[in-house]
């Protein structure tokens, strides 16, 4: 078996393998996964295309055909549903006749499914798409941010990155711009601080929309802690590309764009 990841409640998830093999020769996943406590001994046997990471109790489970959530004893806490995904703060956005909408942890739903899509709740706010476009409704399931963007991420920061004609700003939590679209993609702030692409290069700006590490990065990732991840160069090599191209270059960065360590080739 093989650990997936690391242990939350006091259980990971592991996976078998099939003679080395995950699918079979008509591309049908064959691998099972579960999970296992400190002591290596398996709690949850594997059973599960996907076993979720566990939290407050609870995890997500994948099977062939449907998603559904489980206790730490195995035991199906909800009903099985055409998909869905982990819950936060509280809530579990999942889809039911072809619309989503919100279940809590006894299976009640508290949010009725009429949306086309809806992502999970962070800070209080949830974004969901009505005829191709995106707004927000809080736990009550009311319409706070009326849908009106192309694109948009969760709160972060009392900050939400959208897309408005193919331009990216920020708005607060009552749908104001705060900082304008103007960005080719804009990412969740993170620790006051939010990477944006400008001219094919990533760099970060604060909550005023001011540049305080210049674009300079292929790519670019959210601070935690102080620091970020950064790359340099085409992180994905094809065939397609050209021999001379350099693989990409790892970096972390502190807030003031400064590196504290880079890999060396």
């Amino acid at each position: 078996m093989i650990l997936l990841g690391e242990f939350s409640n006091g259980l990971a998830s592991v996976r078998t393998v099939h003679k080395g093999r995950y699918l079979d020769e008509t591309g049908k996943i064959i691998h099972k996964e579960g999970y296992i406590d400190k002591t290596g001994k398996i709690i949850i046997s594997p059973q599960y295309i996907h076993a979720g990471t566990f939290s407050n109790g609870i995890a997500r489970i994948l099977t062939e055909n449907s998603v559904g959530f489980i206790n730490r004893s195995g035991n199906l806490i909800t009903k099985l549903y055409t998909n869905g995904f982990e819950f936060s703060e509280g809530l579990a956005n999942v889809q039911i006749n072809g619309k989503w909408g919100y279940i809590d942890a006894s299976d009640n739903i508290v949010i009725k499914p009429i949306f086309d899509g809806a992502d999970e709740f962070s800070e209080g706010l949830a974004a969901v798409s009505i005829n191709g476009k995106r707004g927000f409704i809080n736990k009550n399931g009311e319409t706070v941010i009326a849908p009106q963007f192309d694109y948009i991420t969760g709160f972060s920061d009392g900050f939400s990155a959208v897309e408005v004609n193919k331009k990216w700003g920020y708005i607060d939590k009552t749908g104001r711009f705060v900082i304008e679209p103007q960005f080719s993609i804009g990412h969740p702030f993170s620790e006051e601080l939010a990477s944006v692409l400008i001219n094919n290069k990533w760099g970060y700006i604060d909550k005023t929309g001011k540049i305080v590490i210049k674009p300079q990065f292929d790519e670019a990732y959210p601070f935690e802690n102080g620091i970020a991840t950064v790359y340099l160069g085409v992180c994905v090599i094809t065939e397609r590309m050209p021999k001379n191209v350099e693989p990409c270059q790892l970096g972390y960065i502190n807030k003031i764009g400064k590196y504290i360590w880079k890999q060396t080739n």
